[in-house]
């Protein structure tokens, strides 16, 4: 791999790294709101708290669509400088690191919109609230817990492989 190409790949996978951490902080900080709103709203039964926890999943859905866009741009910008390198083995250790954090991803992202689609349906049988709460409280709690385990492995997992490509 040339030395320009490298360079570019270390910078960017040192921003990459970053937004890494700090997405993952975000997004714990973000689960555990939820998480007290959807409580607030089991114990106290107000349709109100619902309507505030669709509306912070609406907006956890954007940003996650955000730092998902970021990140893989950071990753297309290496996977090109690789290319244009020609280097086969750099090449197809990005390209598998590309793929398999794109399901992970899209696995994280489809987990919230199932969320949001099961709050809508809850805030339509509003007069029923008593009824769905529990099963919809302990669904909630698995899916958080779901999301939460799933974006620390894929932090964990990109930060050791781009680690270990640099080492």
């Amino acid at each position: 791999m040339s030395t320009n190409a490298r360079t570019v790949a270390k910078t960017v996978t040192r921003l990459r790294l970053a937004t890494v951490f700090y997405s993952y902080a975000f997004r714990s900080s973000l689960q555990s709101v939820y998480l007290f709103i959807y409580l607030s709203a089991y114990f106290r039964l107000s349709i109100i708290y619902i309507y505030l926890l669709q509306f912070s999943i609406f907006i956890s859905l954007c940003s996650y669509l955000s730092i998902y866009l970021s990140n893989y741009l950071c990753l297309f910008v290496i996977y090109l400088s690789i290319y244009l390198s020609m280097s086969v083995r750099y090449l197809s250790i990005y390209l598998s690191i590309y793929v398999c954090s794109l399901s992970i991803y899209l696995s994280i992202y489809l987990i919230l919109f199932s969320i949001y689609l099961s709050l809508c349906l809850l805030a339509s049988n509003s007069e029923n609230l008593s009824i769905y709460r529990s099963r919809s409280l302990t669904s909630l709690t698995n899916s958080l817990s779901l999301s939460l385990s799933l974006s620390l492995s894929l932090s964990l997992s990109l930060s050791l492989s781009h680690i270990y490509i640099y080492i």
